[in-house]
C-alpha cells in the first residue's frame, strides 16, 4: 500500500511538473530588420526541398535537417568580421539549415523547443542565417524571427511561442507577433542595408 502511494504521489507530482513547464516559456530580444542581417552570415530567398531527422549518436538528439534550394542569394558573408554582402563569395544553390527537435521514426525521443521556425516542403521562405562553422550547416537567426514565409508576392515573419522583449522600452511584446511585407521592397530594404 505505502509503494502505491508513493508511485501515485510521483505521478502527481510530474503532472503537476509537466502543465508548469509551458508557463516558464522563452524570451528573447526582438529584433529589426537590421539586426537580423547583422547577426547574418547569408540571407536568401528560396524554397525548401526536403526535411527529414536524424539521431545524433553522439549527444543522443534528434536533429532536423532542412534542404531549401536557393534561388535568390540576396547577401553572404565572406569572412568572420566581414559585413553581409550582396556580391560576396560562395554562390551555392543549396543550403541546409539544422536544428535540435524533431521525433526520429521508430524511436521514442522526441525533442521540440519554443520559438523554433517550422518548414514544409515546398515553403518558398526568405531566411537569415548563421553558419554552424562545419562547413556544411546554418541555423535560422533570432529563433523564428530569421524566418519569412513569402505568401502572394509578401514577406510575412509570425512569431510565437514566445516571448520577443522590445530592447528600447523592455517590453514583452504580444503572443503571437506577425509582421509583413511587400517582398519587392522587403528584399530592397536587406539590399540597402548591406551597401
Amino acid at each position: 500500500m505505502r509503494m502505491r502511494t508513493s508511485i501515485g504521489m510521483s505521478w502527481i507530482a510530474l503532472l503537476f511538473l509537466s502543465a508548469a513547464i509551458p508557463l516558464l516559456g522563452t524570451t528573447v530580444p526582438k529584433m529589426d530588420l537590421a539586426a537580423l542581417v547583422d547577426g547574418s552570415d547569408r540571407v536568401l530567398q528560396g524554397r525548401v526541398e526536403t526535411i527529414e531527422v536524424q539521431m545524433d549518436s553522439r549527444l543522443n538528439l534528434p536533429f532536423t535537417l532542412v534542404r531549401v534550394r536557393v534561388d535568390d542569394p540576396i547577401c553572404q558573408r565572406p569572412a568572420p568580421g566581414v559585413r553581409c554582402s550582396a556580391s560576396a563569395g560562395d554562390r551555392r544553390q543549396t543550403v541546409f539549415l539544422k536544428h535540435v527537435e524533431g521525433r526520429v521514426p521508430n524511436s521514442p525521443v522526441a525533442v521540440s523547443a519554443s520559438g523554433i521556425p517550422q518548414f514544409k516542403s515546398g515553403d518558398n521562405v526568405i531566411l537569415f542565417l548563421k553558419d554552424l562553422g562545419d562547413g556544411t550547416n546554418f541555423q535560422v537567426v533570432g529563433l523564428a524571427q530569421g524566418k519569412y514565409d513569402v505568401v502572394n508576392e509578401t514577406a510575412v515573419s509570425s512569431i510565437s511561442g514566445v516571448d520577443l522583449v522590445d530592447s528600447k522600452t523592455g517590453k514583452v511584446l504580444p503572443n503571437g507577433f506577425v509582421e509583413s511585407a511587400p517582398v519587392d521592397a522587403f528584399k530592397a530594404r536587406i539590399r540597402e542595408l548591406v551597401k
